[in-house]
């Protein structure tokens, strides 16, 4: 079995969340993010991401992912305003899709809380902690309760 353990789903509505997310960090930080010469975000992008549904991104990771000979892929949520449309994604073809969650604020008790609820949810296998962006350190006692949970 072929896995893909590190992919990402990205849709219109996960940049709109991470650039506020960046912009409180600094305004204005991923317009001027490039890869290879080119903007990462750019108007074209952000307008095929708006034509695409979450089923028709199933569906394009599904046909992927059979020319490539990958069984199985695993997401990493680029922001915590993912976890719905991941549920939603991972829903389509569970066999085939799995997903870590993202929790914007991992110290807050209500990341224990949705970490509960998520865990329920069919497709959620982890979480994903990316100390640098949500400014914690792994080592924070506030995140004892988070590491219980999970």
């Amino acid at each position: 079995m072929i896995i893909d353990s590190h992919v990402h789903l990205i849709t219109a509505e996960m940049i709109k969340a991470a650039t506020a997310r960046l912009n409180k960090i600094r305004p204005g930080l991923l317009d001027r993010v490039s890869h290879m010469g080119r903007k990462l975000i750019n108007p074209g992008f952000t307008s095929f991401l708006k034509t695409m549904s979450v089923k028709k991104f199933a569906a394009v990771w599904e046909k992927e992912m059979k020319k490539n000979r990958i069984d199985h892929a695993c997401f990493l949520p680029i922001g915590g305003a993912a976890d719905d449309q991941m549920a939603e994604f991972v829903g389509y073809n569970p066999s085939k899709f799995s997903s870590y969650m993202f929790l914007d604020n991992p110290p807050a008790r209500a990341s224990v809380t949705k970490l509960r609820k998520l865990a329920k949810s069919e497709g959620f296998v982890g979480i994903k902690l990316y100390p640098s962006l949500q400014m914690i350190s792994i080592a924070d006692k506030k995140l004892f309760p988070l590491y219980e949970a999970a």
